[in-house]
């Protein structure tokens, strides 16, 4: 199955609705859900318009969507439909809370991403295949995560990693953090 099915579902919109929409028959739109045909770059350049997503999204099979991907999908929806509003007390945009979760999330999903990305061929030496890099990046990482899990008792280890990988202005926007947080 294409990915245009899982994005029609999450648009709430039938494979009818995007015929219509770009002019062409159900059939023809089946077709490309189903694999049977490519999407011509017309269609593409509309498929992009109509649900605001890069074109690769269209090409990809819904297998091959991965979860940042699946989530930014699901941003541009909620953001077709976040509409400004006003009550008697209150002015509002009525999905900016979805919308401003699902921005960190994509965002913690990415750096999840990389990281694992770094132990691509084999993150241990056992591993048949390894990459003496992929196991170096596998050993650093896990230290930094056994310090960083237990930050009560390596607090200094912490503070050298922070001056090691950060820049100064990250230092100072964490230590006026911290001041902030002591104060209260």
């Amino acid at each position: 199955m294409s990915a245009l099915s899982y994005i029609a579902k999450i648009f709430n919109v039938t494979l009818t609705d995007i015929s219509k929409e770009i002019g062409v028959t159900s059939q023809t739109v089946n077709d490309w859900v189903k694999g049977k045909r490519r999407i011509p770059q017309k269609r593409l350049e509309q498929l992009v318009n109509m649900f605001k997503l890069p074109e690769g999204y269209f090409i990809k099979g819904e297998e091959e969507l991965n979860e940042v991907e699946r989530l930014k999908v699901l941003l541009e929806y909620y953001k077709s439909i976040n509409t400004f509003k006003e009550d008697q007390q209150y002015r509002y945009w009525s999905h900016q809370n979805e919308i401003n979760h699902l921005t960190k999330k994509i965002e913690d999903k990415k750096l999840l991403l990389k990281i694992e990305k770094l132990f691509e061929g084999g993150g241990r030496i056992e591993d048949t295949n390894y990459s003496p890099n992929s196991v170096k990046n596998y050993y650093l990482i896990e230290e930094m995560a056994n310090i960083l899990s237990d930050s009560d008792s390596n607090s200094e280890k912490i503070d050298q990693l922070v001056t090691l990988l950060l820049n100064k202005k990250q230092i100072r926007s964490f230590k006026i953090a911290e001041r902030f947080m002591r104060e209260k």
